[in-house]
């Protein structure tokens, strides 16, 4: 089954993108004022995962997907990502762990409570059914690059 990558950066067929560089890129970022509501998000997502959903891929940890082309459209709009190219891609590893969930609920958390951060953490954790634009997929698997989209 094919997923679909964003990136900033122009990639060839048949290029690997680790799993986990996201998180080691917010692992070691200086917490500025330009992204501390974004790091406060992701300690509490993680905080949520590891005491209420622990058997669920830590986003640190893992490579994010879309399932369809025009779910990976719509976030890179919604996230004014101008500059992202778009891939179909497949996974190295079949068998890896993957959750899936809905990327609309990791959103600026700027104008938003701790209470209210925590629950959509715990709605990002214990999804239920999500609609396909908004379907993201958390895998703890390597990805080629098969086309440019």
């Amino acid at each position: 089954m094919p997923y679909y990558y964003g990136c900033p950066y122009p990639l060839g067929e048949g290029s690997v993108v680790r799993k986990g560089n996201w998180g080691r890129i917010e692992r070691t970022k200086i917490i500025d004022n330009d992204n501390v509501f974004r790091t406060l998000r992701e300690v509490v997502f993680e905080k949520v995962r590891l005491e209420h959903y622990s058997d669920r891929p830590s986003r640190f940890d893992c490579i994010f997907l879309c399932s369809t082309r025009e779910s990976l459209k719509r976030y890179l709009e919604q996230e004014k990502k101008m500059f992202d190219l778009g891939y179909e891609v497949e996974l190295i590893n079949d068998n890896a762990s993957r959750f899936d969930t809905n990327w609309d609920l990791v959103r600026s958390p700027e104008k938003l409570t701790l209470e209210e951060i925590e629950r959509r953490a715990h709605q990002y954790w214990n999804p239920g059914d999500v609609a396909p634009e908004y379907r993201e997929t958390l895998v703890k698997s390597d990805i080629r690059i098969l086309r440019r989209i």
